[in-house]
This record gives structure tokens, sequence and C-alpha cells, in this order.
């Protein structure tokens, strides 16, 4: 049982955000005493956030939930230079154009999860507010900011940072102006990636059912702690699914994709990739909305699973079909060397695709 007084502590505690916290009897009783503001930094490097960044956004989604308000606080200024951490090379610079669209791309996002105030601090004491770094940054006098900010910095601390060190002892370029960043930034960009890519939010980069299916294949352990993260289900009911076992895990797992899908791409989109998934596979039809791919006859089977990028490359698409775990259609692929045929398709030119439990797609045949 929690020990905290305040509903937003106690809320992230029993569902399982919280590992270590700071002064934690200070920051309960003001969470207690009156609303609370906080932020978490996000850069625009993309027109999307990824599935990493949305333990953030639910912290931020329960802190509205229980009196609070949040500031999603975008890097239009940071994102200017980039952060080197884990890099090997100087990021990509972006136009103001690009940043400033990406953040209005994002700002969707956030809008599923947060309810916006008119930003006047009297008027709502809970409406999220969405501040941008540039706002501050780009009018920074240099000289000012070396003497005002830059003397609070070690260079022998920063040196001895990841993502600064690697990079020297590699004997790799760090501009001056990555340098910099540490001072400037706002949060650390980390990028989750699985098996082909990060989990974007964005449904024009993953599409409601990929997303869907990211939350089905979760592991059978993490069933019960990513219900209470990235849902807002009842905690008796995540209870209750978290103590199912064998086949029966199943349930647990669609009612997560299904859940988490809809707190991002609505109920809608959440259910009709749920029904997409029990027509495709349960069913043996020829569900809606996974991903295609325009083949011809003749096509190797093993590059069709590379370019969906459901392997990583042929070699690893050749011991696939060595495992038995490539279909078209009801057929296994049995021959690395298999080339697809006219009797692959149905009458529509079309054939369920599998590589793998966790990948599908559905193959088109090109006109002519």
């Amino acid at each position: 049982m929690s020990a905290f007084k305040s509903d937003f502590l106690n809320v992230l505690s029993s569902r399982g955000f919280i590992h270590q916290v700071s002064e934690p009897e200070a920051l309960d009783a003001l969470a207690r005493s009156s609303p609370i503001t906080a932020y978490i930094g996000f850069d625009c490097t993309a027109p999307s956030l990824h599935v990493g960044s949305l333990l953030p956004i639910m912290m931020l989604y329960w802190l509205q939930q229980t009196g609070h308000r949040p500031l999603p606080l975008m890097g239009g200024g940071t994102t200017r230079v980039g952060d080197p951490s884990g890099k090997d090379e100087s990021r990509r610079l972006l136009t103001n154009d690009d940043i400033n669209a990406n953040l209005k791309s994002i700002r969707e996002i956030f809008a599923r999860f947060l309810r916006f105030g008119d930003g006047q601090e009297t008027a709502d004491k809970t409406g999220a507010v969405m501040a941008n770094n540039a706002d501050w940054l780009n009018g920074l006098n240099y000289i000012d900011f070396l003497r005002d900010i830059g003397r609070h910095f070690s260079i022998n601390r920063m040196l001895t940072f990841d993502s600064v060190k690697l990079r020297l002892e590699r004997q790799q370029e760090l501009s001056f102006l990555e340098f910099n960043y540490m001072i400037l930034q706002a949060y650390d960009f980390v990028e989750l990636y699985r098996r082909y890519g990060a989990v974007w939010l964005n449904a024009n980069q993953v599409s409601p059912y990929e997303y869907w299916q990211y939350w089905r294949n979760t592991e059978d352990a993490d069933v019960g702690r990513f219900l209470k993260l990235f849902t807002v289900l009842p905690l008796n009911e995540i209870e209750r699914l978290a103590t199912l076992k064998g086949a029966e895990i199943n349930e647990a797992k669609i009612k997560l994709a299904t859940e988490a899908t809809a707190m991002v791409h609505g109920r809608e989109a959440a259910e009709h990739a749920a029904q997409t998934a029990r027509t495709t596979f349960a069913m043996g039809g020829m569900g809606e909305g996974l991903p295609t791919i325009q083949v011809t006859i003749g096509s190797g089977i093993l590059n069709i699973s590379t370019q969906l990028g459901f392997t990583s490359s042929n070699a690893q698409a050749r011991q696939f079909v060595k495992d038995g775990a490539v279909y078209v259609g009801e057929k296994r692929i049995t021959e690395p060397s298999y080339k697809l045929q006219p009797d692959d398709f149905d009458q529509d030119g079309r054939a369920p695709f599998r590589a793998g439990q966790k990948n599908r797609a559905i193959l088109t045949l090109k006109s002519e």
C-alpha cells in the first residue's frame, strides 16, 4: 500500500511509475496543499513522438487527472542544436520550418491525452500549457548567457558524460554546438527501437493496427505492469487481468493492446484494429489495416520479408524459413528459394503473409 497522502503520488505509486523520488515528503505535502505545475521536455526532431515517450506522457496525464497542471515543454530551441547523446556523428540540422511543422504535429498527440487551458494562471489552474523553449533560447545574448549560465557548468564534469566521452575516445568529431547542448537541454531524448525502428505515435508513421500489435505482443511478465502504466483501467480490473495464466493471458494482452491504442488513436481505431486481428488470424480472413506491399509473380520470399522490415536481412529471413515461421496464406514456406506463384493469391490478387509470430502483412499483385 502506498504511503503517500496526495492523490498524485498515490496514483503514480500504485500504478508502478515511481522508482526513485527526491524529497518525497516535501513533494507529497506540496501536491496536497495546492495545484502544482510539472514539465517534461520533448525535442522536435520528427513529426511524431514514439512509444518511448509514452511513459512521461502518461505521468502528465495523471498529473492533470489529480488536479495539477501539466506543461509539455517543446524543444523548439534545443532542436536547433541537436542532442549528441548516443550518437557517433552530428545530427542533421533542421530548418526553422521543419521544427515548427514537427512541433505542430506533436501538439496533436498531446491533445489526445491532456486538456489544454487558455494559458491564464488565474482562469484555469489545471489546464495544460504547451511551452516552447525557443521563446527564451532563440533570443539569448551569447556573452550574457556565458556569464550568467555557463559559469555554473564544470568542463571537467561535462567531459565525463558518455555523450561527450565516447565521441572523444573514438576520435569522432564533436562540434562546439553539440557540446553546448547539455547546458541548453530540457531533457534527454531516448530512442526506443524494436525489430524495425521506433514505435511512433502518429498514425501516418505507425498505423493503429501496427501499434495495437506492438502491445498485443507484450511479454507475459509485463502485462500487469503495462496495464497500470499505459492504460486508465481501474486497478481492480487490472488485478483481475494480471492473474490470468496460460492461454487466458491473451485476454489481458488484447485488453492492453486495445486500451493503449484507444488512448493514442481513439476508441474506434482501437476496436477496428482488434477486429482486424480477429478476422485475419483467429478467423482466417483478410483483415483490413495490415501493412501491405506490392509484389509480382516470381518475387523471392526472403526479399519480401526484408523489404517489409520483418527481418533485418535475407540471412535472418532464411533462418525464419528454416524455423518454419514463414507463411503465404495457409502455406508454410519450407524452401528459402521459394518464389511467389499465381495460386498463392485470391481472385483479387491478395495474399496474407506472415514471418515469425508477430509480423503479418498483405501481399498485393502489382498490375502489369
